[in-house]
């Protein structure tokens, strides 16, 4: 099992903060270090995530720009499998890749086609999109339950429509 990766290739431009934001898209992060090469203008970093589905989706990575540069993104041990025993709840982690890739993107760092095709691959293979979207039905059925149970939106339309009827809110209100 897996939890370690290397990236090279790894402008010298970008912060410690910037590369260590970037790979926290694909989970939490147990240790990280970044180091200047002696040999070239690029930086190497170790990350080591608490889950190795962040350090499989670290993987993914591979020719993503940081800075300037497409960086490299490669196992720190390649004779380790990558056999996910852990129990422990790591929602970013456990996100579609498509999801994590589209966080990426929105940050504003640049993705090639190729990556973003191994993330939608990645999950249509085991089927995380659709793990993710029962859970987040889930939710949503508990809350409704718990609305319907406490009746939290009925009572927040009549605090506001006496609120309104009081101060005369919708009367006052200038709409730009």
């Amino acid at each position: 099992m897996c939890k370690k990766v290397i990236v090279t290739d790894i402008s010298d431009k970008a912060s410690e903060k910037t590369v260590k934001d970037f790979f926290l898209f694909c989970g939490k992060i147990k240790e990280f270090e970044l180091i200047k090469e002696e040999s070239n203008d690029k930086q190497l970093a170790y990350v080591t995530f608490e889950r190795d589905t962040a350090a499989k989706t670290a993987l993914m990575l591979t020719n993503a720009v940081i800075g300037d540069s497409q960086i490299t993104v490669r196992p720190a041990d390649d004779d380790q499998s990558y056999n996910d025993d852990s129990d422990d709840c790591d929602i970013q982690a456990s996100k579609p890749k498509a999801a994590i890739f589209a966080e990426i993107l929105a940050a504003g760092y640049t993705l090639q086609d190729a990556i973003l095709e191994k993330g939608i691959e990645f999950d249509s293979k085991f089927g995380f999109s659709n793990y993710f979207k029962q859970y987040l039905a889930q939710i949503q059925a508990n809350l409704k339950n718990l609305d319907q149970h406490y009746k939290v939106t009925e009572t927040v339309t009549t605090r506001a429509t006496d609120i309104d009827k009081k101060y005369s809110v919708l009367n006052n209100a200038k709409f730009v």
